[in-house]
């Protein structure tokens, strides 16, 4: 019981003292302290009349009023009604009040017995608003092969997707062919049509419209690619007769082969200092012990050169014109020789693919021992290429060499 319950609940009887009540049965009719004596009547006199006192009836009138005021003043805003006994009633008179909601309770709509008594509990909180899905990403069944889906299967994934989108359109390899002609021939600078374009004639098996250059086509792009062409057609032939059309195949090849040497830059791939030298990729290094100092030493400058650019004669021959310089350098840089070859010409009834330089020289007997690097300058004076390579090598102590004799 709390404090304003048992203040409640003593204040009533201490009004009630103090207003002049002895107990709870009945009020002073004097104000003197001591004990009333009522007095004895005879048993056949009638009883006689009670008499009121207003001023009792005001004062008890006042402590009911106070006590009410108490009351209302005391009550909470929400206390729950106090349990009452269960009254015992026929199952006619009863109606049971249906429960709204059982909080951590089972519920099920066909229960026997819907619960009684429960009494209503306040409303849930309100719920958080639901996320909105913007995408949905269906896998496909184990089993199905989305090659057996008809034309108008597709799959989005993380994409805008909108119902009124037209679907998307079936262009023919015609119609694909005959945009890139027209954007070739519109366009001549374009090179990725054009490539594309004759690639697409060629699976068609156009081959003579492959051929023909899209339009006024012209210069070193759209020879290097009608060569292309040629090589692709001669490779597919070959691989249906490789009997009868490889050698024709190799042609084509060899000749897209040469505008790509001549297009790519001049290449040394091997410098060496030998002894003897044969023929291309033929040759006798010279050991490193060969070359003595204070005395002249000979050797022959072995140069292989790739990429080269050849030019046919009236003759009908291959005419290649190179010049090279020969430098040797101290490990810090200092040159101590040097040697110019201003024009070297070959010509060739063929076209060379193995070209190399074999050049006499001899080291002055002003160089000493220790560590040198020979550097070959080549140019390509028919193309303007050129290129640089270089080769260590060192020079031994005659002394030394006199001892081990």
């Amino acid at each position: 019981m709390s404090a304003m319950q048992t203040f409640v609940r003593i204040v009533p009887i201490a009004l009630i003292l103090l207003a002049g009540c002895d107990d709870f049965t009945g009020w002073r009719t004097e104000q003197a302290p001591g004990p009333v004596v009522a007095e004895q009547k005879p048993e056949s006199s009638p009883p006689a009349e009670e008499v009121s006192d207003p001023h009792q009836e005001e004062t008890i009138e006042q402590v009911l009023e106070f006590v009410g005021r108490l009351n209302q003043a005391s009550e909470p805003t929400e206390q729950p009604a106090p349990p009452q006994e269960p009254a015992v009633v026929s199952a006619a008179e009863h109606q049971p009040v249906r429960a709204t909601a059982l909080v951590n309770r089972p519920l099920d709509v066909n229960d026997a017995a819907d619960p009684v008594g429960e009494a209503p509990q306040p409303p849930p909180p309100p719920q958080p608003a639901m996320p909105v899905i913007e995408s949905v990403f269906i896998l496909t069944p184990l089993g199905a092969d989305l090659a057996e889906a008809g034309p108008e299967t597709t799959q989005t994934t993380n994409s805008p997707l909108s119902a009124t989108d037209p679907p998307p359109s079936q262009v023919s390899l015609e119609e694909l062919i005959a945009a890139l002609g027209k954007r070739a021939e519109e366009h001549p600078e374009d090179t990725v049509a054009q490539w594309e374009l004759r690639l697409l004639r060629l699976a068609v098996g156009d081959d003579q419209a492959a051929r023909k250059p899209p339009g006024d086509t012209s210069g070193e792009y759209a020879e290097l690619l009608g060569k292309l062409i040629e090589a692709i057609i001669a490779t597919r032939d070959a691989l249906e007769s490789p009997l009868t059309a490889s050698a024709a195949a190799l042609e084509a090849v060899e000749a897209l082969e040469v505008p790509l040497r001549e297009r790519s830059d001049l290449q040394i791939p091997t410098v060496a200092l030998c002894t003897r030298v044969q023929t291309f990729g033929v040759y006798d290094q010279m050991p490193g012990s060969a070359l003595l100092a204070n005395r002249a030493n000979r050797a022959i400058v072995y140069t292989e050169i790739g990429n080269f650019l050849s030019e046919k004669t009236t003759d009908g021959r291959h005419r290649t014109v190179l010049s090279n310089e020969l430098e040797v350098l101290t490990p810090d840089g200092r040159s101590v020789w040097r040697r110019e070859e201003p024009n070297i010409v070959d010509l060739s009834r063929r076209r060379r693919h193995d070209f190399f330089l074999a050049q006499m020289i001899t080291l002055p007997e002003t160089l000493g021992p220790g560590e040198y690097v020979l550097k070959v300058s080549v140019q390509d004076e028919l193309s303007g290429k050129s290129n640089q390579a270089v080769h260590r090598f060192s020079i031994g102590s005659s002394s030394v060499a006199q001892g081990l004799r």
